[in-house]
């Protein structure tokens, strides 16, 4: 019997149909007008759905598929051998050499990692009926070939960028404004400030119009014209909101390094930026720091990408839902995307305890989430601990050995381990700066201080920007600021020394203060997933498990925190607890939190020890006070009574 063909009419006629149509997208790639608006829209669609990379590789694989249709291609005729082992490159013969190669998926193909992670690829191998092996030596060379297969993938010293969502959609720049020039230019003639339009900007969250100060007529003699100002225009920014009946317009006057005005009004269909893209961006691609993190995208649409390593601390402020928190988990993301736990080692603090917690298990994390304070405390002091060490370790060196970049590079050329990079991220700063206990702010200002040759670097978020909080101290050491959404211009001022923030539309709108720039950059911030952080710190713990040492020994500072929560047993503190809990016959943490002026967790250790020694009873069920077991008499004589029971 021959063999069965598609007729003319379903197989070749499909074909042609469908060669037309990709070869329609293909022409829209190459020249946006060449594919018509069917090419385009087909080639648009493919980019939005799987990305520039699978895009291109879906379309490569449509077309070749409908030329297999046009000629009529027989496909029976293509028989996969099956993939029951691996070859050694040891025992590859010359048979062998021209057999196609087996690779591992390599997303992302553009950007320029270190390509030497993956190996060369796998070699496929015979069937086990043709060489004659057993079943279970079959599954044996299949269960072989697969953990091999698993073990190569993993050798990338960075994750895939297809772990992160892309960005449905794009910005929308075929909008009709006209309407909206006319309504500014009445609504500017009737405060009597007449401007004359320039362009136009449409970014992803506002649309930014360009104008320059026009003239009006003089009072002072018919005919005479006068130029208006720049800071007339200025001035006028909250009336010209109330005659558009704009929550949310700003006015740059002038908009940096352009001769023009911008009026900035919302965007009314706003695009939800991504961090996939922003990282698959030449300017991110082409910026070699570590360091290097993708904010977002200013008004013209363009990424903004910054250097940790110089700024080279960051302070963030905002309201609740303006996305601060979201910001500093994108800034987080985008330094474990680029560096593995050998380079950087991370260190989180999260007072509010629902933020942050999503990092937990990330081999770069020293230990876990800190969210109590007197532990947040020892964290910060055992940093600037290790700021000391480092630049002991500099300075033993000599050399000109003066910061982390140039001792690396000396450990590297002798073959030692170089230093990690550490960067320290606090959620909510403001817990730590208005403790009961000065040494974090302390700890703090030195960091921001000293700590940039050392390669540690601070990334402190709040949502209180007041001047308890943001203090002078801190604006000196930290001149890289970004300002969300905050509630007041006093506010506005604290964080960027000039009102603006308040107007900003939250959801990630940003200011971003740099010291190299005199103007504020507006930015729309990334939109993070939490399937988004999960996916990367569930690949890094796969590829990077922690040992098991350092799961025993956990963060660097617990031997510190184990000390001192003995010594602080002993101390001034712990007796004025017994004789105040022993007087009062009052043992509940609220009670010795208030009276002695301590944290909650130091009362509640204070309470712990306390049942310990048999001073107080064990908690009771239903919120009641524990019993208190000790008079005021014994309570005197604490020395003696703690060494009979240590006894």
């Amino acid at each position: 019997m021959g063999k069965a063909v598609l007729p003319m009419s379903s197989g070749v006629g499909f074909g042609s149909v469908s060669l037309l149509f990709a070869l329609l997208a293909v022409l829209a790639g190459t020249d946006p007008g060449a594919g018509g608006k069917i090419g385009t829209l087909l080639h648009e669609v493919l980019l939005v759905r799987f990305g520039t990379t699978g895009g291109m590789v879906l379309l490569v694989i449509w077309t070749t598929l409908s030329v297999a249709l046009t000629v009529r291609f027989d496909f029976r005729r293509i028989s996969p051998p099956r993939l029951t082992g691996r070859i050694r490159r040891s025992d590859r013969s010359e048979k062998d050499a021209g057999t196609a190669a087996l690779r591992p998926d390599e997303p992302d193909s553009e950007r320029p990692r270190d390509e030497s992670r993956l190996d060369s690829s796998f070699t496929e191998a015979e069937g086990a009926a043709g060489t004659g092996e057993s079943d279970d030596g079959t599954a044996t060379d299949n269960q072989e070939f697969e953990e091999d297969l698993e073990n190569r993938i993993y050798k990338n010293k960075v994750p895939p960028l297809n772990l992160l969502e892309p960005e449905l959609g794009f910005i929308n720049r075929d909008y009709d404004l006209s309407d909206t020039i006319e309504a500014i230019k009445v609504a500017m003639e009737e405060l009597e400030t007449p401007i004359e339009f320039v362009s136009y900007c449409i970014g992803p969250a506002i649309i930014q119009y360009q104008v320059q100060p026009g003239s009006r007529r003089a009072a002072n003699g018919e005919g005479s014209t006068r130029q208006i100002r720049v800071g007339d225009v200025a001035r006028v920014e909250r009336d010209l909101a109330v005659q558009l009946g704009e929550k949310n317009l700003a006015i740059q006057a002038p908009v940096p390094g352009k001769a023009y005005i911008g009026i900035d009004l919302p965007n009314p269909n706003a695009l939800i930026v991504r961090l996939r893209p922003l990282m698959e961006s030449k300017i991110f691609r082409e910026m070699k720091s570590p360091l290097r993190v993708a904010l977002g995208r200013d008004i013209t649409g363009m990424p903004v990408v910054v250097d940790l390593e110089q700024m080279p601390h960051l302070l963030i402020a905002g309201t609740t839902n303006s996305g601060k928190s979201i910001c500093m988990r994108s800034i987080a993301l985008c330094l474990l995307m680029n560096n593995s736990p050998e380079d950087l080692r991370v260190i989180m603090i999260d007072p509010k305890r629902v933020e942050l917690f999503r990092f937990n298990g990330v081999p770069h994390l020293y230990g876990n989430v800190e969210t109590e304070f007197e532990r947040s405390l020892a964290v910060l002091n055992w940093a600037v601990y290790e700021m000391n060490e480092r630049y002991k370790l500099f300075q033993n060196e000599g050399q000109g050995i003066n910061k982390i970049a140039a001792y690396n590079k000396l450990a590297l050329s002798r073959g030692d381990k170089p230093l990690p990079r550490i960067v320290i991220f606090v959620d909510e700063v403001a817990e730590i700066m208005n403790g009961p206990d000065r040494s974090g702010v302390d700890a703090i200002n030195k960091l921001a201080s000293l700590s940039r040759a050392t390669g540690i670097h601070l990334i402190l978020a709040t949502q209180r920007p007041d001047a308890t909080v943001i203090t002078g101290d801190i604006k000196t050491n930290i001149p890289a600021r970004i300002a969300l959404n905050v509630a007041s211009g006093v506010d506005s001022r604290v964080i960027m020394g000039k009102q603006g923030a308040e107007k900003l539309l939250g959801r990630g709108d940003m200011y971003l203060i740099q010291p190299s720039q005199q103007t504020p950059l507006r930015i729309q911030g990334p939109m993070l997933m939490d399937s988004e952080i999960d996916a990367v710190v569930n690949f890094w713990r796969k590829l990077a498990p922690r040992s098991e040492s350092e799961e025993e020994s956990g963060a660097p500072w617990e031997a510190e925190i184990a000390r001192q929560e003995e010594e602080e047993l002993h101390d001034k503190v712990f007796r004025d607890a017994v004789k105040a809990v022993c007087t009062t016959g009052r043992a509940t943490t609220n009670f010795l939190q208030t009276k002695l002026r301590i944290s909650f967790p130091r009362a509640k250790r204070i309470l712990s020890r306390m049942e310990d020694l048999g001073i107080v009873g064990p908690s009771q069920a239903g919120g009641r006070q524990r019993e208190v077991l000790w008079s005021a008499d014994e309570a005197d004589h604490l020395d003696e009574k703690i060494g009979f029971a240590e006894e």
